[in-house]
């Protein structure tokens, strides 16, 4: 949760953020240590797979798992185009290519299950400005979440 506030804090406003990985990987548990960046207790942070989005204030957490094939005219309908505006930080989990393909330049972080349970976290180098995982200081190119 540490690495997710601490990456929270580096984005700029407005940031979108694609969260990538299988289910059970840990996406909502990055989500809630980049709440923590924004004040918002981890306890309060929940998938919002059945709603859809939760507003955190500075931050925007959107499950569209359940519209990932959705066309754009059914996202509209949705109210996702409007939750992605604004100055706010937007987390957004299993993105429909609708989605990518507006928000190319988005932050993307990949998780994925490891060796003993554990996960690896690839995060975008934002001291360079990237928007894709890269390697991180040290030669690392991921870390395993706590």
């Amino acid at each position: 949760m540490a690495l997710a506030r601490r990456f929270a804090r580096l984005l700029p406003p407005g940031a979108v953020v694609f969260l990538e990985g299988p289910l059970g990987a840990g996406k909502t548990v990055f989500v809630r240590g980049m709440a923590q960046a924004f004040g918002v207790d981890r306890r309060t942070v929940h998938s919002p797979s059945f709603l859809l989005m939760h507003d955190y204030g500075g931050l925007v957490h959107i499950d569209c798992y359940r519209l990932r094939r959705a066309e754009p005219e059914t996202l509209m309908e949705t109210g996702l185009w409007e939750a992605l505006e604004g100055e706010r930080i937007k987390a957004v989990e299993w993105p429909p290519a609708a989605v990518k393909r507006r928000f190319r330049k988005a932050w993307k972080v990949r998780i994925r299950f490891a060796d003993a349970g554990g996960r690896t976290i690839e995060l975008p180098d934002t001291e360079e400005g990237g928007h894709r995982p890269r390697p991180l200081r040290g030669g690392k190119r991921s870390r395993r979440a706590p």
